[in-house]
């Protein structure tokens, strides 16, 4: 954890956002690496009947923490998407509960 999932960008993309930001999320969350995760979801946001490619979301699954590390990582996540032309960028972060998160039926988070 962290799990990061994005839409409007297609895999490739997502690769390129991932390393580039890759190593700041590490340094700021203290998390190893290959733990944290890139998910290219391949959706688009429909506005008024039209596809918005203005607007890209984001969501950060991961276990609770503190403000700071979610606005330093927010802001990380901004500055790399703003340089990739997007006007609106929605980031919000989901804290999971250790009792709720089974990795490969392992729930020792409790």
């Amino acid at each position: 954890m962290p799990h990061i999932k994005i839409t409007q960008l297609n895999n490739e993309e997502v690769l390129s956002l991932s390393k580039e930001v890759l190593d700041d999320i590490v340094r700021v969350t203290n998390t190893p690496q290959h733990i944290i995760k890139f998910y290219a979801t391949n959706t688009s946001i429909i506005l008024n009947n039209e596809i918005n490619n203005d607007c890209i979301l984001v969501e950060v699954l991961w276990f609770n923490r503190p403000l700071t590390m979610k606005d330093e990582v927010a802001k990380i996540l901004h500055n790399a998407l703003l340089k990739r032309g997007f006007k609106e960028i929605l980031i919000y972060f989901s804290d999971i509960n250790g009792e709720n998160y089974y990795n490969n039926l392992d729930n020792s988070k409790r």
